[in-house]
């Protein structure tokens, strides 16, 4: 094998991180910081990801969280490599809650079945995914990416690893559909986000102990199952990641 295969192999070994589990892989999402304010008695979430996509660099955009018939409650902001969400938690309340998935219709990482508010950005097709079900509180946020859709085929891989105390996990989505293909990032909370139900007492006075969680414990938790591939798959979507990493550009949004 000559030289410039060897360099090939070795890039998309790097750029498939989204398709193989955490053991021993390079992770996509490399640092995340998650805090709380409290502002005229509203709770706020900011989560700042540091991500590692190779060459493939995000735009700079910034866009209001809107909750359809309420207006704002939060804003996503993305940078070349992090991606950054400040949202009201406050707002989300029990009754916009439904079953969510990714714009290809897969299941969402963590979430799958619990309860889940999908949330629209404006000026963009982003979507944050907020599920405050009792025991498995999770964020996540999915950017459709225009160069994905030459993958053209269905694909939803997102491994899970820890960093830190939060469990996190980054990937790759895809369609055979125009507009459904990008990557996504999602955050297990349950060990930062401290919920009670209705008016019981909460024992332990943690983070956003006043945000009301969704039904009994029992019935949720964090699921880190992940959809395989095929290989015929798979290697559409590395000939897709390695011309991306040698175009060396920024993404178009959808």
């Amino acid at each position: 094998m000559d030289l410039k295969g060897s360099l090939r192999i070795g890039i998309l070994s790097l750029l498939t991180v989204f398709l193989v589990s955490c053991g021993g892989a390079k992770n996509t999402i490399t640092d995340v910081k998650v805090n709380q304010t409290v502002v005229d008695e509203d709770i706020y979430l900011h989560l700042d990801a540091t991500l590692d996509l190779g060459n493939i660099l995000l735009p700079n955009f910034a866009g209001p969280i809107l909750i359809p018939g309420r207006g704002e409650v939060g804003q996503v902001e993305l940078g070349q490599d992090f991606i950054a969400v400040d949202v009201n938690l406050s707002e989300i309340i029990p009754q916009l809650e439904t079953e969510g998935e990714l714009p290809n219709g897969a299941s969402l990482p963590f979430i799958k079945d619990n309860p889940v508010v999908t949330l629209p950005i404006k000026g963009s097709n982003i979507e944050v995914y907020i599920s405050l079900a009792n025991g498995a509180p999770a964020l996540g946020v999915s950017i459709p990416i225009r160069e994905l859709d030459r993958i053209g085929v269905y694909s939803a891989f997102f491994p899970a690893f820890r960093l830190d105390k939060l469990l996190v996990a980054g990937g790759i989505y895809s369609s055979v559909n125009a507009g459904e293909s990008g990557i996504g990032a999602f955050f297990d909370l349950s060990q930062i986000i401290k919920l009670k139900l209705g008016n019981e007492p909460q024992e332990e006075k943690g983070m956003f102990a006043d945000i009301l969680a969704i039904g009994d414990s029992s019935k949720y938790g964090i699921s880190t199952d992940t959809e395989r591939t095929s290989r015929r798959t798979q290697k559409k979507i590395d000939r897709v990641l390695y011309k991306l990493h040698q175009e060396r550009k920024t993404v178009e949004l959808y």
